[in-house]
């Protein structure tokens, strides 16, 4: 027997409306958030694809819910609650629960378990409580992603809609850079800390970022305020878009219309110049080796017109470098001087992360409890990580783990190059090599910083996760076709 749909959204609908009620009596601000979810359930329900679309353009703006004191919620998390719990309704009606049979999906599979063991025997249990919560969070929203992208068109509009997300971010981390040399420094900064970080971060993580800023880089004596649009620092800021803009610069090189090939010059313009004003090094690096990777994929379909664009700009960059009195030159040049202090630092937590995973090399020692262990007496916001995702992971939930985060990327390169190579669909072999920058972008970036635990990258990597499914999809198909 097959429950009806309209049934379920009648019940669901129920079910919130008496939340709604039940919150009132505990708090306006409880009452509120149950009110905005019972909203945009009722979206979901009725429009979920546009609800899908709209919660990947609100992955970069989302604000920062306070439901209790010291405690800060990420309105995106509400949504992807809501959304999960509304695709489990309809797979319920329609008596199949659509989960994509690839080696990545089993591999989040394992990655998600193992959080879970590692949580069971994690000593402190509420630092990993906290950070298996958010895991398993955000992650499913790649199941939810890979069941509703099925068509180039919808992968198309999702495109669309995160370049556009990224270029009003891009435009914002400018602005926030630029208005330093014309209101002032100290303003511009008191206005962040003062009005925005209440909103987007939440009270308790705001005055945390406040009070270790990472929005100001030195360089050559000279304090600059950075762009980071409304992320919490300019690292993750730079991780997000890393994820978009090969795939902008892959629509540009295969483009053949100048007014469109313009437009999307100027978008890919000022995405890159707002990840060169992050000043984040980490960055750069990704930058450099996820569109060289683009351009190394895409080198045998271009016309002999392009190559030579790309070769001169190439050229340029290389040039400018060695510019004198460059801030980003100086920013650049200083990744390879290993006698420069953040990097003498870095080096030092490498090896301090290394030692705890040769020290608990199978279990590690346990979600979220990494902080804990060196140093038990600090607060679990104070931020103390090993600056690099794999040596995160592998600190704290074991080699497994590691194994299982690193096959999830190594088998969507594998698919990805596969359609690369063999598909006869020129747009999908755009989309292909703009996810594969991307996630090179991503993780040469993470030998840097640990963006897993961002809301907004980390929901963005899931969708990026659910559009390979998506192009693998449409490849079979391809290749069905073909056959008939």
């Amino acid at each position: 027997m097959v429950i009806p749909h309209s049934f379920l959204k009648i019940l669901a609908l129920i079910i919130l409306t008496a939340v709604c009620g039940a919150a009132i009596v505990i708090s306006w601000q409880f009452f509120l958030i149950a009110f905005l979810a019972l909203i945009f359930l009722i979206i979901i329900l009725f429009w979920p694809e546009k609800a899908f679309y709209f919660l990947i353009f609100y992955i970069p703006f989302q604000i920062a819910l306070n439901p209790i004191e010291g405690i800060d919620l990420a309105s995106i998390r509400i949504l992807i609650i809501l959304l999960f719990f509304a695709w489990l309704l309809f797979s319920l009606s329609q008596k199949k629960i659509f989960i994509p049979n690839t080696t990545q999906t089993w591999l989040i599979s394992i990655f998600l378990f193992i959080v879970f063991l590692s949580f069971c025997w994690a000593p402190e249990q509420e630092r990993a409580l906290r950070k298996t919560l958010f895991l398993f969070n955000i992650i499913p929203l790649y199941f939810i992603s890979a069941s509703m992208i099925k068509s180039k068109i919808q992968i198309n509009k999702i495109i669309s809609i995160s370049i556009f997300a990224a270029l009003f971010t891009g435009i914002i981390g400018l602005i926030q850079f630029g208005s330093q040399f014309i209101i002032g420094q100290e303003k511009i900064a008191n206005f962040w800390a003062e009005i925005i970080s209440p909103i987007f971060y939440g009270k308790s993580f705001g005055a945390q970022i406040i009070s270790l800023p990472s929005w100001f880089v030195n360089i050559g004596g000279e304090t600059y305020l950075r762009a980071f649009g409304f992320f919490p620092d300019p690292h993750m800021f730079s991780f997000y878009l890393g994820l978009i803009i090969p795939l902008v610069l892959c629509f540009l090189i295969f483009n053949r219309r100048n007014k469109k090939r313009i437009f999307l010059f100027t978008i890919l313009t000022i995405l890159i110049s707002s990840v060169f004003l992050s000043f984040s090094r980490g960055g750069y690096l990704g930058m450099f080796v996820g569109l060289f990777s683009v351009i190394i994929l895409s080198w045998k379909f271009l016309i002999p017109k392009m190559k030579i664009i790309i070769f001169l700009i190439i050229l340029a960059g290389i040039v400018s470098v060695f510019i004198p009195q460059n801030p980003i030159a100086s920013r650049i040049n200083s990744i390879i001087n290993l006698e420069e202090g953040s990097n003498v630092g870095r080096l030092i937590i490498w090896q301090q992360a290394a030692d705890v995973f040769q020290e608990h090399p199978i279990s590690g020692v346990g979600i979220g409890n990494y902080s804990f262990y060196l140093f038990p007496e600090e607060k679990y916001r104070t931020p103390i990580y090993a600056h690099n995702t794999y040596l995160d992971i592998a600190s704290e939930m074991g080699i497994f783990a590691l194994i299982a985060w690193i096959g999830i990327f190594l088998s969507c390169f594998w698919q990805l190059f596969k359609i690369i190579k063999k598909t006869a669909d020129k747009n999908l072999r755009i989309i292909s090599i703009g996810l594969f920058g991307g996630l090179i972008w991503f993780s040469v970036h993470c030998f840097f910083e640990t963006p897993i635990y961002s809301p907004q990258v980390l929901a963005m990597l899931m969708i990026i996760f659910g559009m390979v499914v998506g192009v693998r999809k449409n490849y079979k198909e391809e290749k069905l076709d073909l056959i008939n």
